[in-house]
Formats: structure tokens, C-alpha cells, sequence
């Protein structure tokens, strides 16, 4: 059984990562990485244009999700 982070419990604002992706491809590859591993993730799609935007994941310990994430850099908008 797969659980929610401890330090995300109280604080989830607080685990909330962003990190750009180059292109809707890109966005799509992650997704489907995600799928095939079972974790459990959102794919944000814009309407009306159906364009996807980002992806949540659940709040997990980090040593069970960073290597998806490890090539992108951290978002400093």
C-alpha cells in the first residue's frame, strides 16, 4: 500500500515541486512513465483547445518518485 509522505500530511502547500517541460511530448512521455509505474498522477487539460498543462502527482516520498522527475530542472518563474 502505497502512503502519503509524512511531511506532506499538514504541510501539502509546501510539496507542491514545478518543473517545466519543454513540450507537450514531453508531458505525454512523463505520463505515460507514470501509468506504466502505477503513480498515481492528474493530467491537467486546458479547455476548450484540450492542450494538456501539467501533471499532479500524490504527495510520496520523495525516494519513491524522483527518478521520473530528476531530468527536469526546478521551475524559478
Amino acid at each position: 500500500m502505497q502512503q502519503i509522505a509524512p511531511e506532506c500530511g499538514k504541510h501539502l502547500p509546501d510539496c507542491m515541486v514545478s518543473q517545466p517541460v519543454p513540450d507537450e511530448s514531453s508531458l505525454r512521455n512523463l505520463e505515460s512513465q507514470l501509468k506504466e509505474n502505477s503513480v498515481l498522477h492528474k493530467m491537467w487539460i486546458e479547455q476548450p483547445e484540450y492542450f494538456p498543462t501539467c501533471i499532479a502527482v500524490k504527495p510520496y516520498p520523495k525516494e519513491e518518485v524522483q527518478k521520473y522527475f530528476k531530468k527536469l530542472r526546478l521551475f524559478k518563474g
